[in-house]
């Protein structure tokens, strides 16, 4: 819900998520979530294997002409002396000759993947390098699992407290929905206005003076006692006919006073 409304969401396209903004340019996200107190270092396979997605889209789409950006968000803390720190948002000015350390690094390496990438990306131009390399982000420490719910609470400030896990469920459950379906390839790309719509939907019928239309096979735990329900709708159903009653008797005794 934090996405930008002008913005749509693709999920496993070029990328694990992928955001589009209204001209067309592309942020390309690897979602990596990992054990409690890891690191990332320099060779980091996670790392690696998004730079090999990410490099095959750079070439495919125009090296410098094209218009991606690229983003790892990782659990993970990124090691201070690792070479990846440099990729961290707000992090220092990448050192002189940085492209070439990666590449010193990725031949001492025996893994096939590095290989595979330091092959790749020594075809490219040193321009190209360096253009390659600053358009990718590292996001790490990122929310677990876990720490999403509290993430979310502030976006519900608008919803009842009282409703707040009932919308939250809603907006939860349609969204997997949505996600699938997106995956499957039977609908569009999910905007940030969709995401907002909905919502505004969904909260729209917590208040307390709706009728529960959401829970319409629900059932009180006890005999159904139109006349004892407390709840506010029943209540006020309640005092409705009774003012009609009374309004229906005031009507025929002028009438027939008359």
């Amino acid at each position: 819900m934090k996405q930008d409304e002008s913005e749509a969401l693709l999920i496993e396209a070029d990328d694990d998520v992928e955001l589009r903004d209204v001209d067309g340019k592309k942020t390309l996200i690897s979602l990596k979530h990992k054990q409690v107190g890891e690191t990332v270092g320099t060779l980091s396979t996670d790392f690696w294997k998004s730079v090999r997605i990410w490099l095959d889209r750079y070439i495919r789409d125009g090296n410098l002409a094209c218009d991606h950006s690229y983003c790892m968000a990782t659990t993970a803390r990124v090691g201070p002396s690792s070479l990846l720190r440099f990729f961290l948002d707000g992090a220092d000015a990448k050192p002189a000759g940085f492209a070439k350390q990666l590449v010193v690094e990725l031949k001492r390496s025996k893994s096939a993947l590095s290989a595979q990438i330091e092959t790749t990306f020594s075809t490219l131009a040193a321009t190209q390098q360096d253009d390659f390399l600053a358009r990718i982000v590292i996001a790490d420490s990122s929310l677990r699992i876990k720490e999403l719910d509290a993430a979310f609470a502030p976006l519900l400030r608008s919803v009842a407290s009282k409703f707040r896990i009932d919308v939250r469920e809603r907006m939860e459950g349609w969204w997997l929905r949505e996600a699938i379906e997106l995956i499957q390839g039977e609908r569009k790309p999910i905007t940030g206005a969709e995401v907002w719509a909905k919502f505004a939907q969904v909260n729209s019928e917590y208040y307390d003076e709706r009728l529960p239309i959401t829970f319409d096979e629900a059932y009180p735990d006890d005999e159904i006692d139109a006349m004892k329900d407390t709840r506010q709708f029943v209540e006020q159903l309640r005092l409705k006919a009774a003012n009609k009653t009374m309004s229906s008797q005031i009507e025929r005794r002028a009438f027939g006073d008359a």
